[in-house]
């Protein structure tokens, strides 16, 4: 953005203050202004209009920025125009930036800067291809070298939702990342590890999608890095585990169906028909009842997670085409054969190994011996 580009000396900016932070930092580059006031609503808006308006002795050119707009005495409405006043007298040696996301009551602001000034909309989500370019090019800015590999392995361990992936997450994790590299230059993986294992946001689903993609190596680092995460080995396993066997199990009935040809409205009736369970006790009186809300019971599948399952997510490959039946019978058995020998487990190798069998099994698609499962509580770790 030039000077050029805005008729008046404001711009508007919304989204989270770490968007701003960027944002403000391009400003003061173009506009060639370093010195920053910052402001809150709960300030005097009449103290900033003598600090506008005033003669700098020292002839010092400002940055004003305004965390919400403080009221000028009077309506609303007075204020609002009482601002927009000020707008159009800011001269040369100032520029205002206001950063809030309440439009409603400063509408007017809002309207006359969007028509004059700048307004700065900063996504709150990207698309991955977009999100490995903006962290690369942050990264870059702050002179700092990364392996783009590396760039890649932190935005799939930031998980990939419906809109993106989270700007926030990645603004975030390089700010720690800088506070945890310090001065070197060259950003190194166990830097990036060492980064991600703070990071308690992991998301499981995308070691899912690994397994789909039949991707072993990706597998273990995403579960290697969620072990990380978590204060247990054991735990950690269990967890995705007890996941990937819920899936599976889904995947299961969803092809059942579809060989009996079942349409997807009945297929829906059908797997619904699975209620959550609540369990209350322990030991020897533990009791287990179906979960209900206002009379109806709960189910384990949500219409959301069925339909992405059969119909693909967000024009991705249906999950449900990529593997035969025989293959998810496999699967399931194996995953509670898994489960079971992670919980008996001795140590973390022996748990990490019983998890591995799984990857090996479903991302290689072969036949395996199962007494091998059986073998793992026989082997002597040093």
């Amino acid at each position: 953005m030039s000077e050029e580009d805005i008729k008046i000396r404001a711009c508007w900016l919304s989204g989270s203050f770490f968007h701003c932070k960027f944002i403000l930092s391009q400003l003061k580059e173009k506009i060639g202004i370093e010195k920053v006031y910052i402001y809150d609503e709960n300030d005097s808006a009449e103290k900033i209009e003598m600090e506008i308006n005033g003669n700098d002795l020292f002839n010092e050119r400002k940055i004003i920025l305004l965390k919400g707009i403080p009221h000028f005495k009077g309506t609303v409405d007075k204020s609002n125009k009482k601002w927009i006043e000020l707008i159009k007298g800011i001269t040369d040696d100032y520029f205002l930036i206001v950063h809030s996301d309440d439009t409603s009551s400063r509408l007017s602001i809002y309207n006359y800067i969007k028509k004059n000034g700048k307004v700065f909309d900063p996504p709150s989500h990207l698309k991955k291809k977009e999100a490995l370019a903006y962290f690369s090019e942050r990264i870059e800015e702050l002179n700092k070298v990364i392996d783009p590999d590396m760039v890649k392995y932190v935005i799939d361990g930031m998980g990939n939702t419906a809109k993106g992936v989270p700007v926030d997450k990645i603004i975030v994790f390089i700010k720690a990342m800088m506070a945890y590299v310090g001065r070197k230059k060259n950003i190194e993986k166990e830097d990036v590890m060492r980064c991600f294992s703070m990071n308690k946001d992991f998301v499981i689903w995308d070691i899912l999608n690994a397994i789909d993609d039949r991707d072993i190596v990706k597998c273990q680092e995403l579960v290697y890095l969620n072990c990380l995460n978590s204060s247990s080995v054991k735990s950690a396993l269990e967890g995705i585990l007890a996941t990937s066997l819920w899936r599976f199990r889904l995947l299961l009935m969803i092809k059942d169906c579809k060989s009996n040809n079942l349409s997807d409205k009945e297929l829906l009736v059908k797997v619904k028909e699975f209620s959550k369970t609540s369990r209350e006790g322990s030991g020897y009186s533990t009791t287990y009842k179906a979960d209900s809300e206002e009379d109806k019971l709960k189910p384990v599948y949500s219409d959301f997670v069925i339909n992405n399952l059969i119909n693909g997510f967000y024009g991705q490959e249906a999950t449900i085409n990529k593997y035969s039946i025989t293959e998810l019978l496999g699967c399931v058995k194996v995953l509670e054969e898994c489960i079971i020998k992670t919980r008996v487990s001795l140590t973390e190798t022996e748990a990490l190994l019983s998890f591995d069998s799984f990857l090996y099994y479903i991302c290689r698609c072969k036949d395996m011996d199962y007494e091998i499962l059986e073998d793992l509580r026989s082997v002597k770790y040093e």
